[in-house]
């Protein structure tokens, strides 16, 4: 027989992590340290080789210039990415592989390689990650002749696709990779020796085209940091006749974002004037830290100023003499109104040099600063400068130098940018997406006079007729930005958009604000710009503040990704509910219940889950959360199922909670469904204002509620038996006189209901009208004869003298005078349930809860109607035409057992149904196709809910919706889980 071969592990197969793959940005391939192996640096540099030489740009043994930053990562290992970096090691690697030549050109500028390399008409890699901060890094390339530029990108990916595979499914022991990605020792390359011919060609290229002291009786402060150039930018500024003084040198790299000089950056920069000769400097230079942006701030008397690098590159065509400029749409509008007074031709572009190279004719620059030319330049005084396209910091800084500086002669207009980091890419791209009209009709629209006028890419512009579609979407548009955007603010009516590149609005002011996402890196760019520099830094901060405009921005984005996501497939979402902090609530039960500490003990009274706006729940959708009332006004169907949807109005009919009950509750009930449409009228029509404090019906609705226990719980429901009540009162001497005549009219009354409901609504009516005086003559001696023994613990808590004495110490009222709501303790049915047990209050009986822990469902209403035991306002009038005078022993709910796993707790309501469910390991529960918004709670243990092909882990305290009529089932991931399930009935 023959020997069965054993299969070949691959490289992929092999590695012990999961490789994330590089993009490209707006100028090069960039990402994490820790995500840069050796190993995806290098199929990126084969790639690139590759497609050049299909292209006939590379040939077999022809050089490659390379050349790196000052960034750890560059050129060494770093521990604190993991032991990645040496990026440097595989970009050689790569070269030798493709059998061509790496030239190592040092630590130098991307500039300076990239001259080098384009005068040879020869290929470069330059390692940097530019202005990023520490834990990035990147790889841009060069080809013969020019940037890559945009429309090259998608061939150059997909020839690292194949030299990816390629890679991957070599058998991992022959591969030079080990499984970290990086190289194995013996597969690492000889570090080329180092050639600095690029650093000095650089340095003559500005040397020999500008004027011989030039720069003489300017003295320039070289703030070097980590910046790559910072030797090089010295040696040019010294040899054109400037004094320079260097200092701020980093053996640590600093990210310097020439865009984003932020009041920390301008401190550093003055700290370093004022040690540095303060009055006698002309100005501060620096660069990024691959030193293709500049970094300029005039010094006068002393005070260093920022000039940004828009302006900055203004001051450099200006003194060129520059007829043609080519600059992205994110610029200060100076250069518009500079260019257009001067007859300079200017082109606006996308932000990246790729995009600016591409319109490039004899000069450009970035809002960075960096500058790039595309004709020979003939130099004021000197020669003639030679072709650089590429970004560029050292001509700009020195014909800023040259020309003394003069931003006074510029158009008052002030630019501010900032940076927003951690900010979510999926959200940004919807923000433009949002912000954005379909297809390319339109890239900038202008709003005169109620018309809309639009420019396409053509540059063709027309005006659109009210009826059209995309008319239609502007408006949208417009008037979304509006919500942003407010008066209140500051901001005028948005006069003009452009969608070049990200969303640019123009308001009627002046003002501008544009915001842009980063094309590979969760950052979100600001530009702001205005007629003073106060209310461009005002509009920046308020763009950038952590509850600004972008982050508000980026919430809704999330909520529209979330929604959206939950649309497309329905599945069973966490809720988070709302926490009411009253004052009678516990301090433990709800707090362990979520898994919240609570060291001040602060009251958890209720946990809310449902859309009423006094306590929103929300739902989580892939890590987002949205208020309930959001997610279901989104697509009411979906989540009530279209028979709820059109009965309720598409709301939620019912608002379930968990209550923990430390002190009682007040005396109350709830008025019929009637009672509320006709109160909420009367007191609409009075004008009574919702939140007023007298104010008795809030909404139209009823509020029939249910609640099961718990815990233990104490309760007062409904009248008791009148029989009954007499003996309460008579056992009490001070309380006696008040059943006076009961008796005889008791007898008279029969069972009749009538009589039985005129007796107790005499009794009732004349305690809650009995004079103050007259209520505390009763209850002082009652209570002040009470208190010894329930201080001594001798009343139990089923005799009402135990909770009239709670109530007394928990409701005082002012001036020492008695709650009346004490009466009711003696007159209502004092109810004592075990977790499980529950009691239904239909409109109209009175309630409180007394002590202990329960789940409670109702119509979603706020009216109740108080009768005591409570600091705010009690209406005796609407409260006794309000209430039930039936007296009877409570009827207690212990749920009705429809399956295996759950119990029904059945009422009359229309809204709501409640339901116990209990799962043990095998036994789940099955929640069927044909349902409403379920909304569920554990209460103890730990189960799933399996709906739409997904699993949502429940422990105790997690609660969840279910959308309508999605099927679903619950299992237990233990002994057993106990849940609570709020639906609504079937009609």
């Amino acid at each position: 027989m023959k020997k069965k071969k054993a299969p070949v592990v691959t490289l992929r197969q092999s590695l012990t992590y999961e490789p994330a793959e590089l993009s490209f940005g707006t100028s090069g391939l960039r990402g994490l340290v820790k995500d840069i192996t050796n190993l995806e640096a290098y199929v990126n540099v084969r790639g690139f080789l590759a497609w050049l030489r299909t292209a006939g740009d590379a040939a077999a043994g022809a050089p490659v210039y390379t050349a790196g930053d000052l960034r750890p990562s560059t050129s060494a290992m770093v521990v604190e990415e993991g032991y990645r970096g040496d990026i440097l090691q595989a970009v050689w690697r790569a070269v030798t592989d493709a059998g061509m030549v790496p030239v190592n050109l040092g630590h130098v500028p991307t500039p300076a390689l990239a001259l080098y390399a384009l005068e040879r008409h020869a290929p470069s890699i330059m390692v940097t990650g530019s202005h990023i901060p520490f834990d990035r890094n990147g790889i841009k390339f060069t080809r013969p002749g020019s940037e890559v530029m945009k429309e090259d990108e998608p061939h150059i990916l997909a020839a690292v696709t194949a030299a990816r595979k390629a890679e991957y499914d070599r058998p991992f022991e022959q591969s030079p990779f080990d499984e970290r990605g990086m190289l194995r020792p013996e597969h690492r390359v000889e570090a080329p020796a180092e050639d600095s011919a690029a650093a000095e060609e650089y340095v003559r290229r500005y040397a020999s085209a500008f004027p011989a002291g030039v720069l003489a009786g300017t003295s320039v402060l070289v703030w070097e940091h980590s910046a790559v150039g910072r030797d090089l930018v010295a040696r040019v500024l010294s040899e054109l006749g400037a004094r320079v003084v260097s200092a701020g040198r980093s053996d640590t790299f600093v990210p310097v974002d020439t865009e984003a000089v932020t009041a920390e950056m301008l401190g550093q920069v003055q700290a370093l004037v004022d040690g540095s000769g303060g009055a006698s400097l002309t100005a501060v230079v620096s660069t990024d830290g691959d030193s293709d942006r500049p970094l300029v701030f005039a010094v006068r008397d002393g005070k260093a100023s920022f000039i940004p690098g828009d302006l900055l590159g203004l001051l450099a065509a200006r003194w060129l003499g520059v007829r043609h400029v080519a600059v992205p749409v994110s610029v200060n509008d100076a250069v518009d109104e500079l260019c257009r007074s001067a007859g300079i031709e200017l082109v606006k572009t996308r932000i990246g040099s790729p995009h600016v190279i591409s319109a490039l004719k004899e000069a450009g620059w970035e809002g960075n600063g960096g500058f790039l030319t595309g004709a020979p330049l003939r130099v004021p005084g000197g020669s003639t400068l030679p072709p650089l396209p590429t970004r560029d910091a050292v001509l700009p800084i020195l014909c800023a130098l040259a020309s003394g500086l003069g931003t006074a002669e510029l158009p008052r207009r002030f630019g501010r940018t900032a940076v927003l980091r951690d900010f979510p890419m999926t959200a940004a791209a919807e923000i433009v997406r949002w912000l954005t009209p379909a297809g390319d009709a339109a890239v900038e629209a202008m709003f005169s006079a109620g018309s809309i006028r639009v420019r396409d890419r053509s540059g063709a512009e027309r005006l659109l007729t009210t009826t059209e579609p995309l008319s239609e979407e502007i408006s949208g548009i417009h008037a979304a930005l509006g919500r942003y955007f407010r008066a209140e603010d500051g901001f005028d009516e948005v006069s003009s958009l452009n969608w070049v590149d990200g969303v640019r609005v123009r308001f009627a002011s002046g003002d501008v604000a544009h915001f842009r996402p980063s094309g590979n890196a969760p950052e979100m760019r600001f530009y702001t710009v205005s007629d003073t520099p106060e209310r461009a830094g005002a509009i920046l901060e308020l763009g950038i503040s952590g509850s600004g405009i972008l982050r508000r921005m980026a919430r809704d984005a999330a909520d529209r990704l979330a929604l959206s996501a939950y649309r497309a497939a329905p599945q069973a979402v966490a809720l988070h509910g709302a926490v009411q902090h009253y004052a009678w609530g516990g301090y433990d039960f709800i707090p362990g219940l979520v898994g919240q500490d609570n060291p001040g003990r602060e009251p958890f009274a209720e946990l809310w889950l449902g859309a009423h706006p006094r306590g929103l729940a929300q739902a989580e959708i892939g890590g987002t959360r949205i208020t309930l009332d959001r997610l279901i006004a989104f697509d009411p169907w979906l989540t009530l199922g279209s028979d709820v949807a059109l009965r309720h109005n598409g709301r939620l009919p019912y608002l379930f909670k968990v209550l923990d009950v430390r002190d009682m509750l007040s005396v109350q009930a709830h008025p019929s469904r009637a009672q509320a449409e006709q109160g909420f009228a009367r007191e609409n029509a009075a004008g009574v204002p919702l939140d007023a404090p007298g104010r008795v019906f809030r909404d139209e609705n009823h509020k029939p509620e249910v609640h099961v226990a718990l815990t233990e719980f104490w309760m007062l429901h409904g009248f008791r038996p009148l029989e009954e009540m007499v003996d309460v009162l008579s056992s009490e001497p001070e309380l006696a006189p008040l059943g006076a005549g009961l008796t005889e009219r008791l007898a008279a009354a029969g069972r009749e209901p009538e009589p039985r409901q005129a007796i107790l609504r005499d009794l009732y009516g004349r305690l809650m009208g009995m004079a103050q005086a007259e209520v505390d003559g009763i209850l002082d001696p009652l209570l002040r004869r009470l208190e010894p023994e329930e201080a001594a613990g001798r009343l139990p808590k089923d005799q009402p003298g135990f909770w009239a004495v709670r109530a007394s110490r928990t409701y005082g009222l002012p001036g020492g005078h008695r709650d009346r709501g004490i009466f009711s303790i003696y007159l209502l049915n004092l109810v004592k349930l075990l977790p499980g047990q529950g009691t239904f209050q239909p409109p109209g009986v009175l309630h409180a809860y007394l002590e202990g822990a329960n789940v409670e469902l109702m119509a979603n209403s706020d009216n109740v109607l108080r009768g005591g035991l409570t600091p705010k306002h009690v209406d005796v009038a609407q409260l006794l035409a309000t209430v039930s005078f039936r007296d009877e022993h409570a009827s207690l709910l212990e749920g009705r057992a429809t399956s295996e796993t759950s119990r029904e707790y059945e009422t009359p309501a229309e809204e709501f149904a409640l339901e116990r469910i209990e799962v043990t390991l095998g036994v789940p529960y099955s929640g069927g196709r044909e349902h409403s918004a379920d909304s569920l709670v554990c209460v103890e243990g730990a189960g799933a809910i399996i709906a739409g092909g997904r699993t949502l882990p429940v422990l105790r305290g997690s609660c969840a919706l279910v959308p309508a009529n999605l099927p679903y089932s619950i299992a237990a991931r233990g002994p057993r889980a106990v849940l609570f399930k709020a639906g609504v009935p079937a009609q």
